[in-house]
């Protein structure tokens, strides 16, 4: 049986487009991702960004983009980036 894995995390997304290219700006709240708990310096996190939309006139296989591309979907976290906090 499926489990409910949706999370709020007060996360905030802006995407700019601008001829041949896209940016996109984000925040995260740490504190909603850790319970509140504060981030220790050091300490490393598995990290993935990515887009499931197909891109006009594209591949079918084009669909996905990521970050770290994994090679198979976007469920392989030991092939994610890290993210590494000062």
């Amino acid at each position: 049986k499926s489990g409910d894995f949706s999370i709020s995390t007060g996360t905030t997304v802006k995407v700019k487009k601008a001829g041949d290219y896209w940016t996109i700006t984000f925040s995260i709240p740490l504190k909603n991702l850790t319970g509140g708990k504060p981030v220790k310096k050091g300490e490393i996190w598995g990290f993935n960004i990515t887009r499931d939309r197909p891109r006009k006139g594209a591949l079918p296989s084009a669909k996905w983009t990521a970050w770290c591309p994994t090679g198979a979907g976007f469920h392989v976290p030991e092939k994610f980036g890290v993210l590494e906090f000062e």
